[in-house]
């Protein structure tokens, strides 16, 4: 199995995060909630704890 880079996944979390906000069509937010989704998944399943809120997962 590959290692993971925990920073790498919170920023790609946070960038998933933000681009769902801005989504204007709801398939695209439902696309970018679900990378999101899966990048928290990834994190949670390494015991890394993920945070609630996009600023959090940005500053690391």
């Amino acid at each position: 199995m590959t290692e993971i880079d925990p920073d790498y996944l919170l920023r790609r979390l946070a960038q998933s995060r933000r681009a769902a906000e801005r989504a204007t069509e709801s398939s695209a937010r439902a696309a970018h909630l679900a990378m999101a989704d899966h990048y928290a998944a990834v994190l949670r399943s390494h015991a890394i704890p993920v945070p609630r809120s996009v600023a959090a997962a940005s500053e690391r």
